[in-house]
């Protein structure tokens, strides 16, 4: 059974060992670690007393609007495949529509097919296109959990999709 819980600072390891086993340029352990301070919110999703994956998000507030970015979401690669990245946004939803969050934005690589429809059946909708806003990596995950690249053929960057996320009124 799996328990999600906010992802502090004391626990910072493990979220970061998993993006640095799933994304090709993962964030600086000094730009991680702020990211999990206010105004940010992370929270971690813990199998077996393990963190196997979470998410951070951006949160935007006015006294009349508030507005959460995602800005990272993974999974361990080991447990990817099985339910818990839609635990993590399931939760996430959860949480936005219990402190009246009005949007949710995200980009995801237009490869991540897989991304793309957890984030389309929990209701996000695409609403613009980034071109050429990533560089173009082609990686996978060795028997080892390890990240690894390999050079790519003429292209250079793919385009990010730009989704959203309304509460409704």
């Amino acid at each position: 059974m799996t328990t999600i819980s906010k992802l502090t600072i004391e626990h910072w390891q493990s979220a970061y060992a998993i993006m640095q086993q799933t994304q090709p340029d993962t964030w600086s352990i000094d730009t991680f670690r702020q990211s999990l301070s206010p105004p940010n919110l992370a929270m971690q999703i813990i199998l077996d007393q393990k963190c196997i994956g979470f998410y951070i998000i951006q949160v935007l507030s006015t006294a009349s609007f508030t507005e959460w970015n995602l800005e990272e979401i993974a999974v361990a690669p080991r447990f990817q495949g099985r339910g818990y990245g839609r635990e993590l946004i399931n939760e996430l939803v959860k949480q936005a529509r219990l402190l009246q969050v009005d949007d949710i934005f995200l980009e995801v690589r237009a490869s991540n097919q897989r991304a793309i429809n957890l984030y389309i059946k929990s209701g996000f909708e695409q609403i613009d296109v980034r071109k050429n806003y990533y560089p173009l990596i082609s990686y996978h995950v060795d028997s080892a959990n390890e990240l690894t690249t390999e050079p790519t053929g003429l292209a250079t960057h793919e385009d990010a999709l730009i989704l959203r996320w309304q509460r409704c009124a």
